[in-house]
């Protein structure tokens, strides 16, 4: 199959998965890794993972939309930590590494020329708290607000003090809802998140007295 044809039949498609591929494919199915790699050389295509790929720059006619790629690359997933918290602008800094929550066992980081994807494994009982992300009809998950902290206090090790929530420089915390921050907490019934939300509610009144 040439380029040409393939790529009129898939242009309009964001993400090119080896299920859709195999539909399409004219000839026969075993010339589909060799193609590929081919195309991927000739800076056609780019691999995101094994089965996974888009188009390269040149020939792309959608946007990039990373949540949606992070949830393709391993799902399912979530975006959460760090770079929810960008997100949702509770802190200052910019975010370059997409992390996101799964519950399947092997995490890892996915290096592409589209963006570092890192993903780091949770209990399936911890699996939730997460909405929909969405932007010109394709689909990502990322945390709550109130879920992107104590994920982030679940996943930071030692305790969560004063110093750490500090050098955390958080801002905009008037989004968060203290009753569901709470609720969540009890989900997780865990003593060091009870801690963590203990310590985060002292460093909010630390924050009004400074006011």
């Amino acid at each position: 199959m040439k380029f040409n044809e393939f790529y009129e039949m898939l242009r309009d498609v964001a993400v090119l998965e080896i299920e859709a591929i195999r539909l399409i494919w004219k000839g026969k199915k075993s010339s589909i890794p060799v193609m590929l790699h081919r195309w991927e050389k000739e800076d056609k295509i780019l691999k995101l993972k094994n089965g996974l790929y888009i188009f390269s720059k040149k020939y792309r006619r959608k946007e990039i939309f990373e949540p949606c790629i992070s949830y393709l690359i391993k799902n399912p997933s979530y975006i959460s930590l760090e770079k929810a918290m960008e997100y949702y602008q509770l802190i200052p800094d910019a975010i370059f590494t997409y992390t996101s929550v799964t519950p399947r066992k092997r995490p890892g980081v996915f290096e592409t020329r589209v963006g570092n994807f890192k993903y780091v494994s949770i209990k399936k009982e911890y699996f939730w708290g997460y909405t929909v992300i969405e932007s010109n009809d394709l689909r990502g998950y990322i945390a709550e607000p109130e879920k992107a902290l104590l994920d982030t206090f679940y996943f930071t090790k030692g305790e969560i003090n004063m110093n750490y929530l500090k050098e955390m420089r958080f801002q905009n915390l008037e989004i968060l809802d203290s009753e569901k921050l709470q609720a969540y907490a009890e989900r997780f019934d865990k003593k060091r998140i009870y801690r963590a939300v203990n310590a985060f509610s002292r460093y909010l009144g630390y924050l009004e007295i400074g006011d």
